[in-house]
């Protein structure tokens, strides 16, 4: 997928991404740059940013080659139970190395605007998890303190 990101360090600019079949299928997308990981949700997958709005903090488990090279993401959600997300290696820029497991990063969300216009949604702290084939929703972690 040829896809064009114009970065303000770890922040998106704007990206050619909802132009994509796979936005148009809906398929989220992750995207690492300058520290800092980012989803970024297509048009036709906005309904889901609902069950995060409040969120404040996030697990990214690195991907295992065993499950076929996915990374999952739970975020903390106000609803009881986590938000989660399974992405193959397909629907990401670059693989966050396993030396990362263990350090915080800051996971920013955007939503496509619409004419191309790219918004960011919100932004939570997340840790970076080892890769494991066991998915607990109660890894998400209690953000660290300022």
């Amino acid at each position: 997928m040829s896809l064009i990101t114009i970065n303000d360090g770890p922040l998106i600019r704007s990206t050619t991404y909802w132009q994509t079949s796979q936005a148009a299928r809906g398929a989220i997308y992750l995207s690492v740059n300058a520290g800092a990981v980012r989803l970024l949700f297509p048009f036709s997958a906005q309904h889901r940013l609902a069950e995060i709005r409040g969120a404040r903090s996030a697990a990214i488990q690195l991907a295992d080659a065993k499950a076929v090279g996915t990374v999952h993401i739970l975020i903390e959600t106000r609803i009881g139970y986590p938000f989660f997300l399974s992405l193959p290696v397909s629907q990401i820029d670059r693989s966050l190395p396993a030396s990362e497991a263990g350090r915080w990063v800051t996971l920013h969300i955007y939503a496509d605007a619409g004419l191309g216009a790219t918004r960011l949604h919100c932004s939570m702290p997340a840790l970076i998890r080892g890769a494991t084939r066991e998915i607990d929703p109660s890894m998400v972690p209690e953000p660290p303190v300022a």
